[in-house]
């Protein structure tokens, strides 16, 4: 696995558990932080500036950044997204939606939390909106396309207190989603997490 995914992990997991930790704390300034990130959810990064003393906090890579580019790098592009797609799902909520998933443990992962919101709220997922979501960001050529897609459903998750989050992993599957020789092992990889995902005895009736 490339030191730049890994980097990129290790940047999330610091600056999304500071802001998660801080909005849990009633700080304002987390509060202040994450309301300004789910403002600019559907822009970009350079159509953001309000956001980039988040973004290139003291703890961003340098692995990350090409002076020499004029478009951001995969790694900013993820970054960004990720933050705010942690946004959307944090708000209002009093527990903390983002979880980094520890071995041995349960994964977090996008499928994994596709499948248990349709347990959650009694939804037969494969005949269902949620699932033709989920397809369709699956399906998607471009980091704009997977954007749309998992913004609607980050927001759906948001209704069911139970979905978490591992957003250090969702992050390396967008940082190689814009590879266009790692896409369909993404896509691959988003698949087998929805298909493999065990069905959450707790929550069954």
């Amino acid at each position: 696995m490339s030191s730049k995914s890994n980097d990129l992990a290790a940047y999330i997991y610091h600056t999304v558990g500071k802001l998660q930790d801080g909005y849990k704390d009633n700080s304002s300034w987390a509060k202040e932080r994450l309301a300004t990130l789910r403002h600019v959810a559907n822009r970009s990064i350079g159509d953001s500036p309000e956001t980039w003393d988040v973004l290139y906090d003291e703890s961003f890579p340098e692995s990350l950044i090409d002076m020499k580019e004029q478009n951001p790098t995969r790694g900013e592009q993820a970054a960004f997204l990720t933050l705010t797609l942690y946004a959307v799902h944090q708000q209002s909520k009093r527990h903390g939606v983002h979880v980094k998933t520890e071995k041995g443990s349960r994964p977090r992962t996008l499928g994994t939390a596709v499948r248990e919101f349709a347990t959650a709220t009694g939804t037969e997922l494969f005949d269902s909106s949620l699932y033709r979501r989920f397809t369709a960001m699956v399906q998607s050529q471009t980091i704009e396309g997977v954007a749309h897609h998992l913004r609607s459903l980050i927001k759906l998750f948001r209704t069911q207190d139970s979905i978490t989050l591992d957003y250090g992993a969702l992050a390396k599957d967008l940082y190689y989603f814009q590879d266009p020789g790692r896409r369909k092992a993404v896509q691959l990889n988003w698949a087998r997490q929805l298909y493999q995902s065990p069905i959450p005895v707790t929550s069954q009736k």
